[in-house]
């Protein structure tokens, strides 16, 4: 065979191929409407719809009433109006740029064999079925009556939102300011004119921003899902009580990632982040100084150990003509506030409790007569245990102690 044929039988092969490619390519290629104009794929009067089923990664079924919306299986939780009717009405009015080819592919190649989305629209004598495949770029492949097209993923974006977009997520929804007790697991916290007390499982001050947080958390929870209360998993459960000013009490129960109300049908699905406030104990909440006395609020501090007493007197604490006094002679003003602050200072760092001597212990005598003791008993190298007024269930460090003790015998 001559060089010259063996040249034109190579060509003649290319050339097949590359006619075979363009038949592919073509075929694959979305074909653009004639006047450029956007096509439309589907057409239909929304206020027709009588309801509207979702299946794909969510399945759920949307039915009109006479009162508006509601989902199967889920009749008692509102759904949201806006949301449903707009969902319709964007199945109803679907426009495309381009129509796709199909004759000769396979509905796999457009991901439509196992749609992403099926939505079935039912107008009571008939229905509808759109089938919502792989996306490309911006677009999607959308199947109905057989034909194929291209939707924008913008003009799909209702029947892509998740099923609880279409109902009313609120678990919650409290004003913070309105909450006057909080109760859970052994823990109690009370609000009073002076912000909030720790009443259970003992009695102090609790730290107000903290409580601040866990109000923020309780008061606002949304539901990632609402399942059947039957559906609840059996397990440890975690009683949730808040007072409001009206005494008007709110409850719930907490097993595992639900939520659920005493005559409520259903129970709320939430992240688990929504319920971090239960790991919260109530040394967690309560205020971690020792002594949170104003010292406008005392008129005598007596600091007591084996090395002896320093005896504090205030005269005319409540004015601004205050007199300080260590062992009857007068000390200076802005040293003894100076110090003051620093006692104020004082807080424990965990909890824990022991009998035995006491080392140290600083009395506050209040200005309605009052006493506030507080006694520090050996439990480590490093901690002093804390009796509170009798309370026994915190330690502090052992050099904060002594140190302030110090402070104490060498003011001047």
């Amino acid at each position: 065979m001559s060089v010259k044929s063996i040249i034109i039988k190579a060509v003649t092969g290319l050339l097949a191929v590359g006619i075979l490619v363009g038949c592919i390519i073509h075929m694959l290629k979305p074909a653009k409407s004639e006047d450029g104009e956007s096509i439309i794929v589907y057409s239909a009067v929304a206020e027709d719809v009588k309801g509207v089923e979702i299946t794909g990664a969510e399945e759920y079924t949307l039915k009109k009433t006479s009162d508006g919306w509601v989902m199967e299986g889920l009749e008692g939780v509102e759904v949201d109006k806006t949301f449903a009717d707009t969902l319709v009405k964007s199945l109803c009015n679907i426009k495309s740029p381009m129509e796709v080819e199909s004759f000769g592919v396979k509905m796999s190649d457009y991901g439509l064999d196992k749609p992403l989305i099926t939505a079935k629209l039912d107008f009571g004598t008939k229905t509808k079925t759109i089938k919502i495949g792989n996306s490309t770029g911006e677009y999607h492949y959308l199947k109905i009556d057989g034909d194929i097209y291209l939707v924008t993923k913008e003009d799909l974006y209702m029947v892509m939102l998740e099923k609880m977009k279409y109902l009313n997520d609120s678990v919650l929804s409290l004003n913070p300011e309105t909450v006057t007790e909080i109760s859970y697991k052994s823990m109690k916290v009370v609000k009073n004119d002076n912000g909030w007390t720790l009443i259970e499982p003992f009695s102090f001050n609790a730290d107000n921003d903290k409580v601040k947080e866990v109000l923020e958390k309780i008061c606002e929870i949304s539901a990632a899902d609402i399942v059947k209360k039957e559906e609840v998993k059996d397990g440890e459960r975690v009683w949730v009580s808040l007072v409001l000013g009206d005494d008007k009490v709110i409850g719930f129960c907490v097993a595992g990632d639900c939520i659920l109300f005493e005559h409520a049908e259903y129970a709320f699905k939430v992240n688990m982040d929504e319920l971090e406030f239960l790991n919260l104990t109530a040394f967690d909440l309560s205020q971690k100084y020792i002594a949170p006395i104003a010292i406008n609020e005392i008129t005598s501090l007596k600091f007591v150990s084996n090395e002896g007493v320093v005896d504090f007197t205030i005269e005319a604490p409540d004015s601004e003509a205050s007199v300080f006094y260590k062992n009857g002679t007068e000390v200076s003003d802005v040293l003894f506030r100076d110090f003051y602050q620093k006692l104020m200072g004082l807080t424990f760092t965990k909890e824990g409790a022991i009998e035995g001597v006491v080392e140290y212990s600083i009395t506050f005598t209040k200005t309605d007569g009052t006493v506030f003791a507080v006694q520090f008993l050996p439990y480590s190298e490093t901690e002093y245990a804390i009796d509170i007024n009798g309370l026994k269930r915190f330690l502090i460090n052992k050099k904060s102690v002594t140190d302030i003790y110090e402070a104490a015998k060498s003011l001047q």
